[in-house]
């Protein structure tokens, strides 16, 4: 049987989804979507995304934690980065996000880590990291404009 869990479209669309700005000025946010399960009054963590601007970076728990493990490195992150490459900007050592050419201090890089770290605070990933919930990109896309935050 195939592991993968398809999220259930009719209940996502009921979901919380749970925006959590991580960089005001870069506008760098984490999207935590949540299933709401009325029979045991409980909500679980089931997916979580980074977005920029009004683009998914991210889609999965798995990618959005090597986004942040980048971040934490700082300038100690090479070639093999998925998301950042190192360099000189403005007389100091910056991220640069590779699709979009933000620039990151580590200010920056140590805030966003901080506030995801605290966005999961209270939190089990018992159910993220066994049932994550996978999105095509149409039910992606339908889900978000239901959620008001993404313009169809």
């Amino acid at each position: 049987m195939d592991d993968i869990i398809y999220a259930n479209y009719s209940k996502l669309l009921r979901a919380n989804i749970n925006l959590v700005c991580l960089s005001k000025d870069k506008n760098v946010n984490l999207l935590k979507f949540f299933e709401i399960n009325d029979e045991d009054c409980k909500k679980y963590l089931r997916s979580t995304m980074i977005m920029i601007g009004d683009e998914i970076l991210t889609t999965n728990y798995t990618d959005t934690t090597q986004f942040i493990e980048e971040l934490a490195l700082f300038d100690k992150g090479n070639e093999q980065n998925r998301f950042f490459s190192v360099e000189q900007h403005k007389n100091a050592k910056n991220l640069k996000l590779n699709f979009n050419g933000i620039y990151l201090s580590q200010a920056d890089s140590k805030t966003i880590c901080k506030l995801y770290n605290q966005a999961f605070a209270g939190y089990s990933l018992v159910r993220l990291l066994e049932f994550e919930y996978k999105f095509n990109a149409e039910d992606l896309a339908n889900v978000l404009h239901y959620n008001n935050l993404f313009d169809l």
